[in-house]
């Protein structure tokens, strides 16, 4: 077998071997519970839990995003928490207990706001 021969099976085996990981994060929930016909129309994060009064204003990002950084509440031994706002006027609280990096917050045209954090 020549080396490139070789080379494109290598090429290929990464290729597949990536192919589930992207397609599970592209099917990843969003954070907020769905409720049908209620609308999530807005969020507060939380650095902890919302009792706390520990608001978080969004770290500068692309164009249209919210993005909040909570790797350092996960370092200091706290968590984050995320207040969904639906449209009726109920909110409901999501705790994100296992660690992540990063939240993204953004509106689609209809006016929901979702958020993916990762």
């Amino acid at each position: 077998m020549s080396s490139h021969d070789m080379l494109k099976r290598l090429l290929l085996a990464a290729l597949l071997g990536s192919l589930p990981l992207t397609a599970a994060c592209a099917q990843s929930p969003g954070i907020c519970p769905a409720k049908p016909g209620d609308m999530v129309r807005s969020l507060d994060v939380f650095d902890g839990k919302p009792e706390d009064g520990a608001y978080l204003v969004p770290d500068q990002g692309p164009k249209g995003v919210d993005t909040f950084l909570l790797g350092n509440a996960y370092n200091e031994g706290r968590t984050a928490t995320i207040r969904c706002k639906y449209a009726s006027g109920a909110a409901t609280d999501v705790e994100l207990k296992n660690k992540v990096e990063r939240c993204e917050a953004s509106r689609k045209k209809s006016g929901e706001v979702t958020i993916r954090c990762r």
